[in-house]
C-alpha cells in the first residue's frame, strides 16, 4: 500500500504552519489511520514540543545521516498513536539534499502508513520537498496581503511541478484591514480546505504541548481541523484505513488529559492567560 504525502507549507513565518499540520496529523489519527508526521522544518523544528515529545527521538537528520531504517527513529505519541518522525532542535540548520528526500522517500514507501504529514521549512517549496517528496501540497495562510502574496507564490512553484495543492486561511480576525475570503478565492484557483478564525486557546494548547484537537475538541478551531481531516480524506477515498477510530473522551485516555489539563489550567491562571 502506497502512502498519502501531504507537504504543510508556508512561505511566510508565523501563519500556523506546524500548529496546522501537527493537528491535522492526530485528527487523522483519531479518525482511524496509520499517521507519520516528520518535521522537516529545518529552521526551526517543533512538532516534538507541540506534542509534549521535544526529548524523545534522535530526529529527522540523524536517519539522514545514518544507515539505519526510518522505524528506528519514529516515536510514538502515546496519547494519540500518532507516530513522529522529529526534527532536532539542538541540531544546527541543515539542506534536505536531493538524495536524502529519495531516501525519505524509499523509507515512507515500505512503511504502512495511510498518510505522511511533513511539516515543511516556511520559505518557497524545495525542489527535494516538492519534486521529489510530497504528492500534494497544503499552503497555510493568514488572510493579510504579505501572506498571500507568499501562498500564491508557493501555489505557482507547485503548479509548474503539475502536483496538487490546496490552501487553509489560518488566524482570522474578522479585521477590516484583512483580504476578503471571497477575494482569496477570487484570485487562488485551487482548493480552499477551510477558514480557520484565531483562538488564544490553540495558544494555550501549544503551552500545554497537548494538541488543540485533544485538548480543546469542541472548539471552532478543532472542529475546522476536523472537517479538513474529513474533506481531505473523501478527496482521497482510495486510502484504505488501517486502524479503529480512537475515541479519547472514553477511559484511561481521557483521565490522562484530565490531569494534564488541571495542571496547565493552574499554570496558566498563575501567569494571568
Amino acid at each position: 500500500m502506497r502512502s498519502k504525502i501531504l507537504g504543510v507549507m508556508s512561505q511566510k513565518g508565523g501563519v500556523g504552519k506546524t500548529t496546522i499540520a501537527v493537528n491535522l496529523a492526530v485528527s487523522l489519527r483519531l479518525t482511524g489511520y496509520e499517521v507519520l508526521v516528520i518535521d522537516l522544518d529545518t529552521s526551526n523544528p517543533s512538532v516534538g514540543i507541540h506534542l509534549g515529545m521535544h526529548e524523545s527521538g534522535d530526529g529527522v537528520e540523524a536517519f539522514l545521516n545514518g544507515h539505519k531504517g526510518m522505524k528506528e527513529f519514529v516515536s510514538v505519541h502515546a496519547p494519540s498513536g500518532l507516530h513522529v518522525m522529529q526534527g532536532s532542535i539542538d541540531s544546527p540548520q541543515y539542506n534536505l539534499t536531493e538524495l536524502g528526500a529519495h531516501k525519505l522517500k524509499k523509507e515512507i514507501e515500505r512503511a504502512a502508513y495511510d498518510f505522511v504529514i511533513i511539516d515543511t521549512p516556511p520559505g518557497p517549496a524545495s525542489k527535494e520537498i516538492a519534486n521529489v517528496l510530497i504528492d500534494d501540497a497544503m499552503i497555510v495562510t493568514t488572510p493579510d496581503l504579505p501572506s498571500c502574496t507568499s501562498a500564491f507564490k508557493i501555489s505557482e512553484r507547485i503548479d509548474r511541478i503539475n502536483k496538487h495543492h490546496s490552501l487553509v486561511i489560518n488566524k482570522k480576525r474578522g479585521k477590516s484591514y484583512e483580504i476578503s475570503e471571497r477575494a482569496i478565492r477570487a484570485e487562488y484557483k485551487g482548493r480552499i480546505y477551510g477558514v480557520i478564525a484565531e483562538d488564544e486557546r490553540v495558544l494555550a494548547s501549544i503551552g500545554t504541548h497537548i494538541p488543540a484537537v485533544l485538548l480543546y475538541c469542541n472548539i471552532p478551531f478543532s472542529r475546522s481541523i476536523n472537517r479538513i481531516a474529513e474533506d481531505y480524506t473523501r478527496d482521497n477515498s482510495s486510502v484504505q484505513r488501517n486502524a479503529k477510530s480512537i475515541d479519547t473522551r472514553k477511559g484511561n485516555l481521557y483521565s490522562l488529559f484530565s490531569g494534564i489539563f488541571k495542571r496547565g489550567r493552574n499554570q496558566w491562571r498563575k501567569k494571568g492567560i
